[in-house]
């Protein structure tokens, strides 16, 4: 028991470093393909937090979801003896496709258009396939 939570922890921190990374990649090439990049953050400094408090937010967001939401379903699975390939891409489908449509709804800003809106839905779904991805793929190399 112990070990398949640790698993979880494991997969959410290897998932939190993989999406950390992706998003700066982002800001990277925002950086390279705008060049009022930097004078537009200077104008957000005040908003702007470090890096470490933006991990420790992602972690506590995301191991939040995993013990919620991936590790009960996990369980329910296995006892169901039904943690087959088929249900695991729909589990990860479905997770993917409502965590990302709520982060969309949630982080997207109806003041600045529905445009906003659909472009924060498919970064969020975005998001999260590929964080899920690295999360399953993660945890079941770490059980076995």
């Amino acid at each position: 028991m112990k070990s398949k939570i640790i698993s979880h922890i494991l997969a959410c921190i290897v998932g939190t470093l993989v999406i950390y990374g992706l998003l700066k990649l982002e800001s990277f090439i925002h950086r390279v393909r705008n060049e009022s990049y930097d004078e537009e953050l200077k104008e957000l400094a005040e908003f702007m937090i470090s890096d470490i408090v933006l991990l420790i937010l992602f972690f506590a967001a995301f191991a939040s979801i995993q013990f919620i939401l991936v590790k009960p379903v996990f369980s329910y699975l296995t006892k169901q003896g039904s943690l087959n390939k088929q249900n695991l891409v729909y589990t990860w489908l479905v997770f993917s496709l409502s965590t990302g449509l709520f982060f969309g709804i949630f982080f997207g800003d109806m003041r600045l258009g529905i445009k906003d809106v659909i472009e924060s839905i498919g970064l969020g779904v975005a998001m999260f396939l590929v964080y899920y991805s690295i999360n399953f793929i993660t945890y079941f190399k770490l059980i076995k």
